[in-house]
């Protein structure tokens, strides 16, 4: 609670993983303003509501050289390197043991190696319905 009439939650995340010669690095979070979204009525079930903002980046760059490939020439190396960014913003409703999302998505992916780089964009509306038991 903030003392005013509405909550605030803050959730950052992030994770690195490598497995093999593919390294995985995320970063984001999200923050939520409403009210009541973190309460419980007297059944157990939350009855509040919130607005969302968000942004998450993932980086997959995949190393040739860390799978043992070795090229014939000592100084080439092979990279390939995948981007996405996700920035998205909605409101979602709690209500009877369930939760309703609506939501509005724009991911960009990018993608890169020594020779070419190339950038898509995207624009997207997510609902989502989620049940408690």
């Amino acid at each position: 609670m903030t003392g005013l009439s509405f909550d605030v939650g803050l959730a950052p995340r992030i994770a690195v993983r490598e497995e093999g010669e593919v390294l995985t690095r995320r970063v984001g979070g999200e923050v939520r303003i409403g009210q009541d979204f973190d309460l419980l009525d007297r059944n157990g079930q939350p009855q509040g509501w919130y607005v969302f903002a968000g942004a998450d980046g993932e980086a997959l760059v995949w190393d040739a050289d860390a799978s043992g490939f070795r090229p014939s020439l000592g100084d080439m190396s092979l990279t390939d390197q995948v981007t996405v960014g996700d920035l998205q913003a909605g409101v979602s409703v709690q209500r009877g043991g369930g939760e309703l999302s609506l939501s509005y998505i724009r991911r960009e992916v990018k993608y890169s190696d020594r020779n070419v780089s190339i950038s898509e964009t995207e624009d997207f509306a997510g609902v989502s319905f989620t049940m408690r038991r």
